[in-house]
């Protein structure tokens, strides 16, 4: 596995574009791979990618890509012109244990599948229909919705997000809420997603993912499974630049 850390220039044009796009900057990504890659036959799951949240207090921190990657990328076949420097690429072969705990950093698209066509906007009734047997993916906003949607995917995952006696800091705009949860500790912030144009839709022809950025603590449930986690991400929109969760050792 690679770890890619790409620093942009945040005055290039170019940049801008790919940082205000996920699709250009989905396509950034993927020129780094060859084109006889496996990874262009079976898909992007394989790359997991996510912009860091700017420093705001410090005006030269540069915008910051990290790239998750079972390939070794070549980053000499984008344009490197819109990097502020050379990218960073580490060799990484996570091993995990038992009751580890880890510091860790995930922007999720914390979604849910509903199948009652009543409650699916649709002019088109077949279509409506047809989402609804499927289920249709609609994003959680309410923050005690997203905080299961984490301590339910974490029990899933090999890992639980928990700390006895702690409390939940859920940060939206200047409100801040307390959930007294048993067993967890961390920290939600509502990020505001981003829009890009989709080929062939009608209407304004743009989707929004709404993104939520947590970080805190975590302890391995399941070190078979959590490495399998790390490796495949979490949620969905993976292409867009959600689901990779990043660890590090706890001080």
């Amino acid at each position: 596995m690679y770890l890619s850390r790409l620093r942009f220039d945040r005055h290039h044009p170019g940049a801008l574009r790919r940082l205000s796009d996920p699709y250009e900057m989905h396509r950034f990504i993927w020129h780094a791979f060859p084109d006889e890659s496996p990874l262009n036959r079976k898909g992007a799951r394989d790359i997991l990618w996510r912009v860091e949240p700017l420093d705001s207090n410090r005006a030269d921190t540069s915008p910051t890509l990290i790239v998750q990657s079972q390939l070794e990328p070549d980053w000499n076949r984008p344009d490197v012109s819109v990097l502020a420097c050379p990218p960073d690429v580490k060799e990484w072969e996570p091993v995990f244990r038992l009751n580890q705990r880890l510091k860790f950093r995930l922007r999720a698209n914390p979604t849910k599948r509903i199948h009652d066509s009543r409650t699916i906007h649709n002019d088109n009734p077949d279509r409506r229909k047809h989402l609804a047997e499927k289920g249709m993916r609609v994003a959680l906003l309410k923050e005690p919705e997203q905080i299961d949607w984490l301590i339910t995917r974490a029990a899933e995952r090999g890992f639980q997000v928990s700390e006895n006696g702690e409390c939940v800091t859920v940060a939206n705009g200047i409100d801040e809420l307390r959930y007294d949860l048993r067993r967890a500790w961390f920290r939600v912030e509502r990020w505001s997603g981003y829009g890009a144009v989709k080929r062939g839709q009608d209407n304004t022809g743009r989707m929004r993912w709404h993104g939520v950025d947590f970080e805190g603590e975590l302890e391995v449930t399941d070190s078979d499974r959590f490495a399998d986690t790390i490796a495949n991400g979490i949620g969905s929109a993976k292409a867009f630049g959600f689901g990779l969760l990043s660890v590090a050792p706890v001080m």
